[in-house]
């Protein structure tokens, strides 16, 4: 299983695991969808 970490590892917000906007990818890093989208440009991590 898949282990949600407790903050976005690009700008560190917080992310508990109510949070619906966070994303986590195949290597297990977790962030938000803000940077996601922006940052990441919903591509793939690694």
């Amino acid at each position: 299983m898949l282990e949600l970490r407790p903050n976005c590892e690009y700008c560190d917000k917080d992310l508990p695991p109510s949070a619906s906007d966070a994303r986590i990818c195949t290597y297990e890093c977790t962030f938000c969808s803000n940077c996601v989208e922006t940052i990441l440009s919903n591509g793939p991590v690694g």
